[in-house]
């Protein structure tokens, strides 16, 4: 009755741990089925933003560490299951099998993310670029008006300058002229005086 009664338990034992392995072995698969066809579907794919990029590349990394733990834990509970069947004498050729196909799936999928990542590095490089060009081009743009600006300040600064100078000049030839004007006579005096006048207006 005893040993009976452990038989029932090892099948039992064995049931579950082989339930487990194909129900969590077809969930894997079906989870790496999913993301190969998401990552083939989006090979021409640019997002537009270098954040939408970095979230891209962040996410690819939860699922790849996912993906691997997932896989990770499959395998082990495969590997127990061919423990359990051996002392048994029972068949391990599939479940072997099973792990055989789950392992090169695996090799598969993380081509495919390694590829992807490339592929999203050289799209964010990309993006960077665009995105450094523009604030460039718009911090020359904002040089630009600025030395224009500096420019006008300092042609009128200088014009400011140069008036008073001008009539300083002026006012210091007409008193040079004044007397020798005066010596030659009245009238050329005045015409002189007005003709500087004329001048400085």
């Amino acid at each position: 009755m005893k040993a009976f009664i452990q038989r029932v338990e090892q099948r039992k034992l064995l049931l579950d741990l082989a339930v487990s392995f194909y129900t969590h072995t077809k969930e894997l698969s079906v989870w790496m089925e999913g993301l190969q066809r998401q990552m083939v579907g989006e090979v021409c794919v640019c997002p537009d933003s270098v954040e939408a990029l970095q979230a891209l590349i962040t996410q690819q990394q939860q699922q790849q560490a996912n993906t691997q733990d997932a896989s990770l834990s499959v395998i082990r509970e495969g590997e127990d299951l061919i423990l359990q069947l051996r002392p048994q004498g029972s068949s391990v050729g599939h479940v072997e099998s099973v792990l055989q196909s789950l392992e090169e799936a695996q090799v598969q999928l993380e081509e495919l993310f390694h590829q992807r990542k490339i592929r999203l590095d050289v799209y964010l490089q990309l993006r960077i670029l665009q995105q450094c060009s523009l604030e460039v081009s718009g911090e020359m743009e904002a040089w630009k008006q600025d030395l224009q600006k500096q420019a006008q300040d300092i042609t009128t600064e200088k014009l400011t300058l140069a008036q008073p100078r001008l009539v300083e000049a002026n006012q210091e030839k007409l008193a040079l002229a004044q007397p020798r004007l005066v010596d030659a006579n009245p009238e050329g005096l005045t015409l002189a005086q007005q003709r500087i006048h004329r001048h400085m207006e």
